[in-house]
């Protein structure tokens, strides 16, 4: 089974994109893309256990900017993470949708600790991912 007729479009809440591009297009933004910016708050949303369902969408980019390296093994295992069920890995609407309210879920909170916080961008996304690792900065 393949999912290649499968939704290729990639979206975010219309009221929250503006958060999304300033995580990665501003002048202090930490990520490289869009899509890195997504990923990233998908993963924080998954640690605070919010999802939310997105209403109003914008789209954002297409399937083929993820690296099949990287990026579509962590967004297969992030829905099979959720759902518990492994035929979810075959239906790339299901993966997308489930990331989409992941990272709906997680932006505020991503935006608030690395542009909202004191200081740099990057360093507070560093911050950010040694506080959710459970590490502490060398010079603390």
């Amino acid at each position: 089974m393949t999912d290649d007729r499968e939704r290729s479009a990639i979206n975010v809440e219309k009221t929250k994109h503006m958060l999304f591009e300033e995580l990665s297009r501003g002048k202090n933004s930490p990520f490289e893309s869009m899509k890195d910016a997504v990923l990233a708050a998908a993963c924080i949303g998954y640690e605070n256990n919010s999802k939310i369902p997105l209403n109003n969408v914008k789209k954002i980019f297409e399937w083929d900017r993820f690296s099949p390296q990287t990026d579509i093994p962590f967004l297969r295992a992030l829905a099979l993470a959720e759902t518990g069920d492994d035929t979810v890995l075959l239906k790339r609407d299901d993966v997308l949708t489930i990331v989409e309210e992941y990272a709906n879920g997680g932006i505020n909170d991503l935006y608030d600790e690395i542009i909202k916080k004191p200081g740099n961008a990057l360093p507070n996304l560093v911050d950010l991912i040694l506080e959710q690792s459970g590490s502490q900065p060398d010079d603390e």
